[in-house]
């Protein structure tokens, strides 16, 4: 199941028995990575997602015992109930890091709904910096972000809610907790330590976790600039009432609902 407006994607392993919910700006792209891999592909950098489509579609990966799914948080509900005998994970972000890293390549998405002299000075600038710039969002977004600060952000997703686009959305919400359960919630901090023994864990053999434990990073985008200019404690404050729900689910870093 596929719908290009939907932005959660489900990963499911036969074999292994094994779902997983995979969110926007919580290593995504890894994470489809590690099912493909998995599944006996070798995925390519920035064609991770575009591989799994055409797999999707030409049949192969259902034959290599595989699914991706991407669909919204009814679908990802009802994948969850379907194999609720299967070992279930997800992988989750603090919530300020989350927004603060959305504000740097996923900020187009605000700025075309409500700021859109914004938007458009954005993909301008894309545009006259020739093709190398054509897909990447970041360097418009550079641009605009000298006309809209990270606390002018905070101020707008206040105003509009974060619920506006799923890669702002509150984690605990797109997840549906608690009415959906996971065998384990991984932080995004600790995935690089603890996603292979949890696989392991899980009943994933040894030969097929080979394949995965010298992956290369799957997002090689710019990371953000460091957050100790925009940290303070207002902003903090407003983070955290902004994302109560999530600050109340997760207790960063580890968190295993029980």
């Amino acid at each position: 199941m596929t719908d290009k407006h939907a932005k959660i994607n489900v990963l499911i392993s036969h074999p292994a028995r094994i779902i997983c919910v995979a969110l926007p700006k919580c290593a995504s792209s890894t994470l489809v990575e590690v099912f493909l891999r998995l599944a006996g592909f070798d995925p390519q950098p920035r064609r991770i997602r575009h591989m799994a489509l055409e797999l999707t579609r030409s049949g192969d990966l259902e034959r290599a015992g595989t699914e991706f799914h991407q669909t919204d948080t009814a679908g990802a509900t009802a994948l969850l109930a379907r194999y609720g005998e299967y070992h279930s994970f997800t992988v989750v972000r603090e919530p300020a890091a989350r927004l603060y890293s959305a504000y740097f390549n996923k900020l187009n998405r605000y700025t075309k709904a409500h700021r859109p002299f914004l938007y458009t000075l954005g993909k301008l600038t894309q545009i006259l910096r020739g093709p190398k710039h054509w897909d990447r969002v970041e360097t418009g977004n550079r641009v605009v972000q000298r006309f809209l600060s990270f606390p002018d952000f905070v101020t707008a997703m206040e105003q509009v809610g974060p619920s506006m686009d799923a890669h702002y959305a509150v984690q605990a919400e797109l997840l549906n907790l608690p009415a959906n359960r996971f065998d384990r919630v991984l932080d995004l901090r600790a995935m690089g330590q603890d996603l292979v023994p949890m696989l392991r864990d899980f009943g994933v053999d040894e030969d097929a976790l080979a394949r995965i434990a010298t992956m290369p990073q799957a997002n090689k985008r710019a990371a953000p600039p460091s957050a100790q200019a925009w940290r303070t404690p207002d902003i903090d404050a407003r983070l955290r009432t902004l994302y109560a729900a999530d600050y109340a689910a997760f207790d960063f870093p580890h968190w295993k609902q029980t």
